[in-house]
C-alpha cells in the first residue's frame, strides 16, 4: 500500500490581532491616494518594482531586438520569395510562364 503524502503547510501564519500575513507589508505613503480608492472587502495584490530605469531598459531591449530581428528576416523572405509565388499564381490562372507545367 502506498504512503500517503502530507498536505502541504500554508506559508502565511495567521495573525490573531487581524494584521497582515506575514509576507505582505503596508505600501508605502506615495502609493495611499491609490490604496483610499480600493474596495475594503477585495483582497488587492501589489508589486512595486524596486529596480533602476537602466537596469529595465538593458533587460527590455533584448526581446526589443530579437523581434527586430526577426521581422528583418521576415521582410527579407517576402522581398526574396513574393516575385515566385505571384509566377506560381499566375501560372494557375492559366497563363504561360516559367512555372508552368505541361501534361503529355
Amino acid at each position: 500500500m502506498a504512503r500517503q503524502r502530507k498536505a502541504p503547510k500554508s506559508t502565511f501564519v495567521k495573525r490573531k490581532d487581524g494584521g497582515l500575513p506575514t509576507p505582505f507589508r503596508r505600501p508605502p505613503e506615495v502609493l495611499q491616494p491609490i490604496v483610499d480608492t480600493f474596495d475594503e472587502k477585495c483582497v488587492y495584490i501589489m508589486h512595486i518594482d524596486s529596480k533602476p530605469r537602466s537596469f529595465k531598459r538593458k533587460i527590455f531591449i533584448v526581446p526589443v531586438l530579437l523581434n527586430l530581428a526577426i521581422v528583418a528576416l521576415f521582410i527579407w523572405r517576402m522581398y526574396y520569395i513574393l516575385p515566385y509565388y505571384l509566377s506560381l499564381l499566375v501560372s494557375a490562372l492559366g497563363y504561360w510562364n516559367e512555372t508552368t507545367m505541361f501534361d503529355r
